[in-house]
């Protein structure tokens, strides 16, 4: 985590806990139904799993989680696969009727099972990257800091592992562009793929190459003070 991130998350927690005590935070939670309060409370959850849980939501643009909630309340029998864990994890769990989902940290990995102990539908596998040899392809490193001399090649081609079409495919983790490529001959022929943080440049070339109808929701995320973006992807 960046230094900058980290005094972010520093500072609004400091924020949180002083209008908590002035009873400001209690009083919009209390009106968490209107969505700037939902939203403005959200703020104070970054990074803390337990909080976030709270609010029933994944850590996408409202507008993509709108459009998401339809989707599963209108399909009940939902198969989701999930690149990258977490709160949308068990989000999906309460919505889907059966959830595989891959991490690469085996910290948050190792956090995030406990909370899903209570959930006989997800299958959460932990696939940690491989050192990057010279002849690996870009689209199996990640543009995270860190982990550039990486391999997700494994991580990937998780869903290759699964049996089966999946009608939700979440790609909101390292090397997504690979992991894109590696989701399209398992979506079904209903099925969605939502894309986060769809606006940085690295992935744009490889949502315009998938062939897919594309949907940018741009706008108000829970967590983030800053508008962020999520592309939703189906068949044409």
């Amino acid at each position: 985590m960046g230094k900058l991130k980290q005094f972010y998350i520093y500072v609004i927690r400091w924020l949180g806990r002083l209008l908590a005590a002035l009873h400001i935070l209690p009083l919009i939670d209390r009106h968490r139904h209107i969505r700037w309060c939902h939203w403005f409370s959200s703020l104070f959850a970054i990074h803390d799993l337990e909080r976030m849980l709270t609010f029933d939501v994944p850590w996408w643009t409202y507008k993509a989680i709108d459009q998401v909630e339809a989707f599963c309340q209108a399909n009940p029998d939902i198969r989701a696969f999930e690149y990258g864990s977490g709160a949308s994890t068990i989000w999906l769990a309460k919505r889907c009727q059966r959830v595989d989902s891959v991490e690469h940290d085996a910290g948050w990995y190792g956090y995030l099972t406990n909370s899903l102990a209570e959930f006989d539908n997800v299958s959460l596998t932990l696939v940690e990257p491989d050192d990057a040899d010279q002849n690996e392809p870009t689209s199996y490193r990640s543009g995270k800091h860190g982990y550039t001399d990486k391999s997700f090649r494994r991580y990937a081609s998780a869903i290759d592992q699964t049996d089966g079409q999946y009608d939700l495919i979440v790609i909101d983790g390292r090397a997504r562009n690979a992991c894109l490529d590696h989701a399209l001959s398992r979506l079904s022929a209903r099925g969605i793929v939502v894309f986060d943080n769809s606006w940085r440049g690295r992935y744009k070339p490889a949502i315009a190459a998938s062939g897919l109808n594309s949907t940018v929701h741009t706008g108000l995320t829970p967590c983030l003070p800053v508008p962020d973006q999520t592309t939703i992807l189906r068949h044409r």
